[in-house]
């Protein structure tokens, strides 16, 4: 079947500098189609356009779409997310492989550092596993650190996932390159990669910050895991406060320069969380009935040795030397309780910080 080519040339007109939805709509409204206003565009914007043109053909990006079997979704089609398409500057067109979910879709996205620590990689479960149990669509960008280990968290239970690119979405163009297997794995799982650029774009800086828009305008809540002052999870949230989204930020030692940037989000309004109950819970949505949170303690059954080992945590983290002197436990039999403990979901380790209780 012959491609569509009204959102191609949809594509080309949105390299104006025209921002708004409603202005590409009054566009096609008044020229009758968007080829129409292409070919015939109007004194003002004539000039401008021809430029445009001479940069960026339709027949390329058509052949560019065919080689590689990506597909495009204008502003125009229902099945554009419905969120996204509310924002100040929504892409009026996007570039995807994978399956499109609902347009009312209900995401969380997921943000925070490239070089996290083992804390957050800890973390991390905490919050995307509840969420998946609760059908919420986990949102991020395929970058290393957080955004990786939020996607693959739902490439383990098997669950969709959004990946948003500042590249293009064709195999050759997937930034960064060493996950490309996850990218792969996402599809498998019935998820998404998508992307404003067209097959062939490379990776810009200034494209992830329009990447973060999207990422943000296509979630309910944005969660900032880790990041400095100055990062791009923190652009991410900034996005999330002008779009008048939920914003959450997990809290981190305070020793960390990685937390200053979660900390000044508190600080400023964000909602701290340590969970990703907690997000459903201020969300108001629920798990499908009869389902139980993920990996709650009150739902296991322990041995003496293991609640032993609860009892010492309490509400914080303790090191291994700290539960040593307070069970008074050999040292076998603390190693072979925080194994099933952890296999329970009851306690997570913290790295050089020990374990805490979840």
């Amino acid at each position: 079947m012959e491609m569509d080519l009204e959102p191609l040339y949809l594509y080309i007109l949105s390299l104006l500098p025209i921002k708004r939805l409603q202005d590409f709509e009054q566009w096609r409204r008044d020229a009758g189609s968007f080829e129409q206003l292409f070919f015939n565009p109007p004194p003002p914007l004539a000039d401008k356009l021809r430029k445009v043109q001479s940069e960026h053909s339709v027949e390329k990006i058509y052949k560019s779409l065919t080689d590689t079997a990506v597909k495009v979704l204008p502003y125009y089609d229902e099945r554009y997310p419905k969120l996204l398409k509310t924002i100040y500057d929504a892409p009026p067109v996007l570039f995807y492989r994978g399956t499109l979910g609902e347009p009312d879709e209900a995401c969380i996205a997921i943000a925070g550092a490239r070089k996290m620590s083992s804390y957050a990689d800890n973390i991390i479960p905490l919050i995307t596993q509840p969420l998946i149990n609760c059908g919420v669509t986990i949102v991020s960008g395929l970058a290393y650190g957080v955004d990786s280990a939020a996607h693959t968290e739902s490439v383990k239970a098997r669950a969709r996932t959004i990946a948003i690119l500042g590249s293009g979405v064709d195999e050759s163009s997937i930034y960064p390159r060493g996950h490309l297997r996850l990218a792969h794995d996402i599809l498998d799982n019935g998820g998404l990669i998508i992307s404003q650029y067209p097959p062939g774009t490379p990776s810009l800086k200034h494209h992830f910050v329009a990447r973060n828009r999207i990422i943000a305008g296509m979630s309910l809540g944005v969660v900032v895991v880790e990041g400095k002052v100055k990062s791009g999870a923190l652009i991410t949230a900034d996005f999330t406060a002008d779009f008048n989204r939920n914003l959450y930020a997990i809290p981190g030692p305070i020793y960390s320069s990685l937390s200053e940037g979660p900390h000044n989000l508190i600080k400023n309004g964000a909602t701290l969380i340590s969970s990703g109950q907690e997000i459903l819970d201020d969300l108001n949505m629920h798990l499908p009935s009869g389902q139980q949170k993920f990996n709650h303690p009150k739902h296991k059954s322990f041995t003496k040795n293991e609640l032993c080992v609860l009892k010492c945590m309490q509400d914080t983290s303790v090191t291994l030397d700290v539960i040593i002197r307070e069970t008074k436990l050999p040292s076998q039999e603390i190693a072979n309780a925080i194994t099933t403990l952890e296999l329970k979901g009851a306690i997570t380790s913290l790295g050089a910080q020990g374990f805490i209780k979840i």
